[in-house]
Formats: C-alpha cells, structure tokens, sequence
C-alpha cells in the first residue's frame, strides 16, 4: 500500500498516515485497539479502523506474523 505518510488517516483526531506507520512499527501493535492506545487514530468515529487494520497486516507480514494474523481473524 503505497500512501502518502503526510496524508490524513484519522479524520476524527488529525493523526496522519506516518505517525500510524512509526507507532506499528516502533511498538510491534498488533490491534487497532493498540494504534488507538498509543496515538488515538482509531478513538472517534471508526472509519479508519479498516485501514489501520490494513497497515497492521502488511507490518505482520513484514515480521513474519502475516499466517498468524490471518488465521486468527477466521477464528474470530
């Protein structure tokens, strides 16, 4: 996903696409519920927790976490 790290992501809080990527990967998130947490994209109106959940998949994917992650969202 090739996005501009200057682009909004979180309308409801201002938080940009780059300050969501640095926290994955500074913090290894794992949830949306983490990203939140740690930088409060995600708190508002929800509409970004799609594509919140997206940047963590293709940071899991990059770590090697990307089977894992993938079979726990068919077993939730």
């Amino acid at each position: 996903m090739a996005v501009d790290p200057k682009s909004l992501l979180c309308n409801c809080h201002g938080v940009m696409h780059g300050t969501v990527q640095r926290v994955i990967d500074k913090h290894e998130c794992k949830t949306v519920a983490d990203v939140t947490r740690l930088c409060r994209a995600g708190a508002g109106c929800r509409s970004c927790h799609v594509e919140i959940d997206e940047l963590l998949t293709l940071a899991a994917a990059k770590r090697g976490g990307f089977w894992r992650r993938l079979l726990r969202r068919f077993r939730s």
